[in-house]
């Protein structure tokens, strides 16, 4: 069983590290994916953003073993209510929990309008953080130490993706380390990612396990699969701010994707063409069947309206309109780096 963090400030990459060392030590193949990696070789969400989703996704044969290894030895209880925050991908509700000091109760947002895990893929289970997150809880005593180390009213929520929902291109997870040469995997401790920097990503975490992910390359080749995945629903916009800020950094253009396909939309993402070629491979990706044949068709043309559903409301609200235009610019019509 790996040992606890020592009683000094934790952060999710700590937290991260230790839950994928006991994965790894459980024989279960994951990888960390999303806010992990990203904060690794992008902008820090989990320090300076304090974003505290941790996620991981799972070989499919090894979802319950994966279940079962947090359970039995981190002591962390798989949420069942059947209505928990965490089971919407838009999580804007509210949480009655917060006292003013008179003591009346006020209404305290969950998740704020520009928060960055606003909206997040709801998994096949996952597990909450404490005590005060969930009163019927019992921890065991490691679990308790681990989360009293991230401070009083701090939420951790770690989150178990299947792998055949997310990337089902990849060959089936093994637990880590991957082999040197693997064209898709790397760990915590590359040395090609970049240096620790103030405004940008955190760096190697080079004194925690090293914990299994997709290098840069194939984590953009993910998001680029998801995008097309979600195209037809408002659900695209959680994987379109990830991509479009890993475009945005790399000014020297060091991300050169292994697919030809995906490539041209990545090249393409600060030109303007970025939803429409990706509405063109979505397509092709269905026809070929590397994505569920029964996805809606939508217009590759430019008929294509990569906001269903909200341009009605914009077309009510003059000031929502303004705010619209300029966010559907921005996506169609191409940016600046």
């Amino acid at each position: 069983m790996p040992s606890w963090p020592s009683p000094e400030p934790a952060t999710c990459a700590k937290l991260t590290a230790h839950v994928a060392q006991i994965l790894d030590e459980s024989g279960v193949g994951s990888i960390a994916w999303g806010h992990q990696p990203f904060s690794l070789f992008q902008y820090d969400r989990l320090g300076k953003m304090k974003v505290q989703e941790l996620i991981f996704v799972i070989n499919d044969r090894q979802i319950q073993d994966a279940i079962n290894a947090l359970e039995n030895v981190a002591g962390f209880p798989v949420c069942t209510k059947p209505k928990c925050i965490e089971l919407e991908e838009q999580r804007m509700l509210y949480m009655d929990k917060v006292r003013q000091e008179h003591g009346a109760r006020r209404l305290n947002p969950a998740f704020g309008l520009n928060a960055p895990d606003r909206q997040h893929c709801v998994g096949v289970a996952h597990f909450h953080r404490g005590p005060d997150s969930d009163p019927d809880a019992v921890f065991n005593q490691d679990c308790e130490e681990i989360f009293g180390l991230l401070g009083p009213g701090s939420h951790v929520v770690i989150t178990l993706m299947r792998q055949g929902e997310m990337m089902p291109w990849l060959s089936e997870l093994k637990p880590g380390p991957p082999a040197a040469n693997d064209p898709h995997l790397t760990t915590s401790h590359d040395s090609r990612f970049p240096a620790r920097a103030d405004d940008g990503p955190s760096g190697p975490w080079i004194d925690y396990y090293a914990v299994q992910m997709l290098n840069r390359e194939s984590f953009v080749e993910s998001l680029i699969w998801l995008l097309c995945r979600d195209l037809h629903r408002f659900a695209y916009t959680m994987w379109f701010p990830m991509i479009f800020s890993l475009k945005r950094r790399d000014k020297e253009g060091s991300i050169k994707l292994q697919s030809e396909e995906f490539g041209h939309v990545w090249d393409d993402l600060l030109t303007g063409k970025l939803l429409h070629g990706t509405a063109q491979l979505r397509e092709r990706l269905i026809a070929e069947r590397r994505l569920p044949k029964d996805l809606p068709h939508i217009p590759t043309d430019d008929q294509f309206d990569p906001f269903p559903g909200v341009t009605k409301a914009a077309e009510r609200n003059p000031v929502l309109g303004v705010a619209f235009d300029a966010l559907l610019h921005l996506l169609t019509k191409g940016a600046s780096p």
